[in-house]
């Protein structure tokens, strides 16, 4: 399902209302606009959105809030190749998406609505859902914004410090864990497990794999359920670092 672009007007490529994004650096609304407004197709702004702040995928994600009539759907994760925009690997969809099975895109995710994905959800590029995230788990490697909250079933867990997972709700789970990848959530962490003490530098409630003791206590809340998530062979790597 693509995107049609020339649907928006000039003057409709900058969002009206955005929130305050308390982590990401500010959207870069001026090279939005100029590239929506003088791009010949969909490949030429996909491009720019790949390379671009998380912010900024969140903004084109108002844009089409403002600008053009929404979808829901649902479909299973194999068919979400349906949603890649033009020749980029940038799926986008615009309206609440409901995904059955677990969802691994290619690249950069947009999704203007709430995303609901039945299995557990990894990101490759950069992620911006504008509406509530509902998942069993999620994995985050890159930056990646929800507008509303996080609901995890399970897991919510971030490997790679170079990027942040930021909610601008509250975040819901069994556990949030950390390699090295800071978690903010606005309204705070609600979970059903957390550490008996902070770690150095996280929340109080995030599990932190490189403290011995926070591994321990981990498995010890949870058992094997979290190796569906984080492979047996990362927890051997932080007892070996």
């Amino acid at each position: 399902m693509q995107i049609d672009i020339r649907q928006i007007p000039a003057t409709g490529w900058t969002p009206q209302t955005l929130p305050e994004f308390p982590c990401c650096p500010d959207p870069q609304l001026d090279d939005l606009a100029e590239i929506g407004r003088e791009a010949g197709g969909i490949d030429a702004l996909m491009e720019f959105l790949q390379g671009s702040f998380a912010s900024t995928l969140f903004a084109f994600g108002q844009v089409l809030r403002e600008q053009l009539p929404a979808t829901d759907l649902q479909l299973e994760a194999a068919a979400v190749s349906q949603l890649l925009q033009g020749n980029s690997k940038v799926v986008v969809h615009h309206g609440n998406l409901v995904v059955d099975g677990d969802l691994q895109p290619p690249s950069a995710l947009l999704v203007t609505g709430d995303l609901t994905v039945n299995g557990i959800l990894r990101d490759t590029g950069n992620v911006a859902v504008l509406g509530n995230l509902h998942c069993h788990s999620v994995a985050s490697e890159a930056w990646f914004i929800v507008g509303g909250d996080c609901v995890a079933r399970d897991f919510v867990y971030g490997d790679y410090n170079d990027n942040m997972f930021e909610v601008l709700g509250r975040i819901q789970a069994r556990a949030v864990v950390t390699s090295d990848h800071a978690i903010y959530a606005e309204e705070g962490l609600h979970v059903a497990h957390e550490p008996s003490e902070p770690g150095v530098n996280w929340e109080a409630e995030v599990f932190d794999l490189w403290d011995a003791t926070h591994c321990e206590e981990l498995l010890t809340a949870v058992g094997t359920d979290i190796h569906t998530l984080i492979p047996v062979t990362k927890f051997d790597a932080m007892e070996d670092a």
